[in-house]
């Protein structure tokens, strides 16, 4: 009887592993399409300023937050990239800061578990993607000349 138990609990620790492996990689479509680049649907301007101000940003600057860990080598690239380019942003470590971590969740509907994420206006960005940042950059500056 005991072999049968411990027969049964590594098929469901398989079964378990096969599953978050599927949800890590494969995921469901939302997570794979979903911060690609775009806006939020819920997330105005006001929402971000005030996002970035809590997270450290400097009042006045276009509202850039990164969304990273102290492990993560790409993060790092991504926070490189921004100081060479003079970009100001807020630095939101998902591990060490709670309400990173809370605005982290509810800006990627939790449909991600991965980092850097980017947030510049109302937009977010998975990944280094500098052309997709660079562009809501630059779109955010002519936007904020025109008025």
């Amino acid at each position: 009887m005991r072999e049968i138990g411990r027969k049964f609990v590594s098929f469901l620790v398989v079964i378990l592993f096969g599953w978050v492996v599927f949800r890590e990689f494969i995921g469901p479509p939302a997570a794979r399409q979903g911060l690609k680049t775009g806006s939020t649907e819920q997330l105005t301007l006001a929402n971000s300023e005030r996002i970035f101000l809590e997270l450290g940003g400097t009042p006045g600057a276009v509202p850039v937050v990164v969304f990273v860990t102290d492990w993560c080598s790409v993060c790092r690239a991504l926070e490189e990239t921004l100081r060479k380019l003079q970009v100001p942003f807020a630095r939101a470590d998902v591990e060490d800061n709670r309400r990173a971590a809370m605005y982290y969740q509810v800006l990627t509907r939790g449909q991600t578990s991965g980092v850097p994420v980017t947030l510049v206006g109302t937009k977010l960005f998975l990944g280094y993607d500098m052309n997709g940042i660079a562009a809501a950059l630059r779109e955010f500056a002519s936007r904020t000349e025109s008025t």
